[in-house]
């Protein structure tokens, strides 16, 4: 399955759109809550995927979402957690800068997740890079 651009928009569009799934007092750095946020997302599209295993679903959402946050600063991490839990007004330009993780539309971006991923979860890998 592939995540292409279009697709993680309307993700993060619906991630904008939920009420907090993640208490803000729950997890301590926005980095965190950003990761809870995008599990949460995440989960959520790879239900209907059939490349997954069902049983690596879960971790494949976990490892995805920490991967992405993991080279966000704190303080970008907090607003875009803000802004998926309607706390803060709607950021395009940070949602593209750090959410844009496409292998053509953000070459740089997209090694940054793939770097973390063959650290955190190198099991994983080869069910998330085609995702991109």
């Amino acid at each position: 399955m592939q995540i292409g651009r279009a697709a993680w928009a309307v993700g993060v569009a619906i991630a904008l759109g939920m009420a907090a799934a993640v208490p803000a007092g729950a997890v301590t750095s926005g980095r965190d809550r950003l990761a809870a946020d995008l599990e949460i997302l995440t989960k959520q599209q790879l239900t209907t995927n059939k490349e997954i295993p069902d049983r690596d679903k879960p971790r494949t959402a976990q490892c995805l979402a920490k991967s992405i946050a993991t080279d966000i600063p704190d303080a970008d991490a907090a607003k875009l957690s803000d802004m998926f839990n309607r706390r803060t007004a709607f950021d395009k330009a940070l949602e593209v800068k750090w959410l844009t993780v496409g292998r053509k539309d953000a070459p740089a971006r997209f090694q940054q997740v793939i770097n973390a991923v063959q650290k955190l979860c190198p099991d994983l890998k080869p069910y998330i890079e085609p995702m991109f």
